[in-house]
């Protein structure tokens, strides 16, 4: 993505929320994180936090509004991450896990145990929609950026 589509994506993004707070229909997102914030973050975890992310707690807010209980600021993901070990590798993707699914079927098996357990890599960013559900931000590893839940 180009640096103008950003740009616009961000600026459209503000207008809807601005709109919908007006309306009444979300709250108010917590207060920007600067720019030293996030480098001493990286730093500190050894990670670059995912671009699409960064804008968010750089030009949105840190955390906020959101499905369930809102979006966590980033003190909040980082506490309740699964492992906290954020420079290892998720060791895990969406192609590894097609590939399991589809043996597990072919095999009439369970998934492997390892897709069980919590695992490193991931900040924790929401209980979506049911308190048993979580979504994670993946920090490293093939999938770095996507949301795993």
């Amino acid at each position: 993505v180009d640096e103008w589509d950003r740009r616009f994506a961000l600026a459209r993004i503000k207008y809807k929320l601005a709109r919908a707070a007006e309306a009444k229909r979300i709250g108010p997102f917590n207060a920007l994180l600067s720019e030293d914030e996030l480098l001493a973050f990286e730093r500190e975890h050894g990670v670059s936090l995912p671009e699409g992310y960064r804008a968010f707690l750089s030009e949105i807010g840190n955390g906020g509004p959101g499905p369930g209980e809102g979006l966590p600021s980033l003190a909040e993901a980082v506490e309740r991450a699964p492992t906290g070990d954020f420079d290892t590798p998720f060791p895990l993707s969406m192609r590894e896990w097609a590939e399991a699914t589809e043996r597990a079927r072919r095999e009439d098996t369970d998934y492997p145990e390892e897709y069980e357990y919590e695992q490193p890599g991931v900040l924790w960013i929401g209980d979506p929609w049911k308190d048993w559900e979580r979504a994670y931000l993946v920090l490293t590893g093939e999938d770095r950026g996507m949301v795993w839940g």
